[in-house]
């Protein structure tokens, strides 16, 4: 269940990600409430996100995800 939970919270994150071009890390808190720092750790190191200056950005890695998911 904790990884089904992860799932919905990393697809929800990256589904914001496509939809803006770059989301402050307190806007991404903010649209999915369960984005904490390790999740968004954890998708950075998966390639899935990139974070810098206090913005995250979607990579084509979680874009292509994305289209395999839908």
């Amino acid at each position: 269940m904790l990884m089904t939970k992860m799932g919905e919270v990393t697809d929800k994150i990256l589904e914001y990600l496509n939809e803006s071009e770059n989301l402050t890390l307190k806007e991404v808190k903010k649209r999915v409430p369960a984005a904490n720092k390790d999740i968004l750790d954890f998708m950075e190191i998966s390639g899935l996100i990139e974070q810098k200056k206090g913005a995250a950005s979607i990579t084509k890695l979680g874009i292509e995800l994305l289209k395999v998911e839908h």
